[in-house]
């Protein structure tokens, strides 16, 4: 029962995080795409990039209470984290361009349409790959 608490919990919060991290990515894609009038695919670009940045300090501060902290393994974290959002932010870019440019569908739909599975996505790379629980002395990244 305890566990299944946690992880509701770890859900929810990723869950807030999320919603905070799809204002982010659609205000900055809003913005370059409105008032700076950048193309769909470099206003893609420039959001996934403040998105990304921002979902990684939710993500492992606040979501997944990554605790550890040594210079190695941050870089080995931060790298792998980019690494899975560079993977969701190439579709999310191509699902854009096809999208808005070849199907004329509405820009800020398909964005918040997009992002909904993206989001879903990195939930799932986050737990498995990125952000692992790990016992006192154990080593994650060998």
């Amino acid at each position: 029962m305890k566990g299944r608490k946690i992880k509701y919990k770890e859900l929810a919060k990723y869950g807030l995080c999320g919603i905070q991290t799809t204002v982010v990515n659609l205000i900055t894609f809003w913005f370059f795409t409105e008032i700076v009038k950048l193309s769909t695919m470099l206003s893609t670009a420039f959001a996934w990039f403040f998105a990304a940045a921002f979902a990684y300090y939710v993500n492992k501060t606040f979501v997944f209470e990554c605790k550890r902290n040594t210079l190695r393994d941050l870089i080995k974290e931060s790298v792998s984290f980019f690494e899975v959002r560079m993977l969701s932010g190439i579709f999310e870019t191509v699902a854009m361009v096809l999208l808005i440019d070849y199907l004329h569908a509405p820009k800020m739909w398909m964005k918040l349409l997009v992002g909904i599975v993206v989001t879903v996505a990195n939930y799932m790379a986050s737990k498995v790959y990125i952000f692992q629980k790990t016992k006192i002395g154990e080593k994650r990244w060998g």
